[in-house]
């Protein structure tokens, strides 16, 4: 008896943090954003304010932002420098190597690969007016994720333990 109700502790223990790990997600999400909100607003002022060679607008920026943006931007400055193919490809190649290491969804990834597109163009007006876009789109994106954190944070973790609850009683 004292064997199944531990192994029922056990499972329901088990149940809630899956469920508390759940609930978490959407905070990943939202500091992934936040992260990248970071990297294009860095970026804008950059491009806006100075000629400098974009690999050393993307060092700049890895000095100045957080772990998956950084290793982004590193990441694209020395294939700058390396190879010397075009900025969307070598920005689109940057990114999709580190999107698997994000909580970021399809969506924002489609969003900031169309970055990549705009980054061929020489005009520096077009390229700021693409990066406002896509800073408005997390703007957005981050209250979204906010919203359905605030109404999915309870359940998760309540499915959780009743989940863990349910298991529990059809093993004993």
């Amino acid at each position: 008896m004292l064997f199944k109700l531990s192994g029922s502790l056990i499972v329901i223990a088990i149940s809630f943090a899956y469920g508390l790990f759940c609930s978490k997600k959407d905070k990943f999400h939202l500091e992934d954003l936040r992260e990248f909100k970071k990297f294009f607003l860095i970026l804008t002022s950059e491009i806006t304010y100075s000629n400098t060679p974009l690999y050393q607008i993307f060092l700049d920026i890895a000095e100045k932002t957080g772990d998956i943006t950084s290793l982004m931007c590193k990441n694209a400055a020395y294939e700058i420098i390396n190879n010397q193919t075009s900025a969307e490809l070598i920005f689109k190649k940057a990114f999709l190597d580190i999107f698997n290491f994000t909580y970021l969804d399809s969506e924002d990834k489609k969003y900031f690969l169309s970055f990549s597109k705009i980054l061929k163009s020489d005009d520096k007006n077009q390229i700021i007016s693409n990066i406002k876009t896509i800073i408005s789109y997390i703007e957005n994106k981050e209250q979204e994720v906010i919203n359905k954190s605030l109404n999915n944070m309870k359940m998760y973790k309540s499915l959780g333990v009743l989940g863990g609850l349910l298991i529990a009683v059809i093993l004993i």
